[in-house]
């Protein structure tokens, strides 16, 4: 199973690590809503160590070495908020994206982020 955690699609572990989660998440949904949905599930504890990894990974990324702590958070926040969409999306049958597609997918939208696209969430 890890191996199939680790396993590179592409030479960008900022594409890799999402794309994983995704296809975790649609071969393990239900263990997906116990972990990210459910209020009592460690959301936010599994948020924390979500942001840790991505923190380790960014700021070794040219694109991402000028963001400051604030929008690497920010960045961060984005990019999980557009995957849980995209995960959400799939597992109600709305979108049925193939492995490639949903690289591409990943690819466009932390493109679109990287070169400042924002949400812009103000809370």
């Amino acid at each position: 199973m890890k191996n199939s955690l680790t396993k590179p699609f592409t030479e960008d572990v900022l594409i890799n690590t999402p794309t994983h989660f995704v296809e975790w998440a649609l071969k393990k949904p239900v263990l997906y809503k116990v972990c990210w949905v459910d209020p009592n599930g460690g959301g936010k504890y599994l948020y924390g160590l979500s942001e840790e990894f991505y923190h380790e990974y960014a700021f070794k990324v040219e694109r991402f070495k000028h963001l400051s702590e604030k929008e690497f958070q920010m960045h961060h926040l984005e990019t999980l908020i557009l995957i849980s969409g995209l995960i959400s999306l799939q597992m109600s049958g709305i979108i049925s994206l193939s492995h490639d597609e949903i690289i591409q997918m990943i690819t466009k939208i932390l493109g679109d982020i990287a070169q400042g696209q924002k949400l812009e969430l103000n809370f």
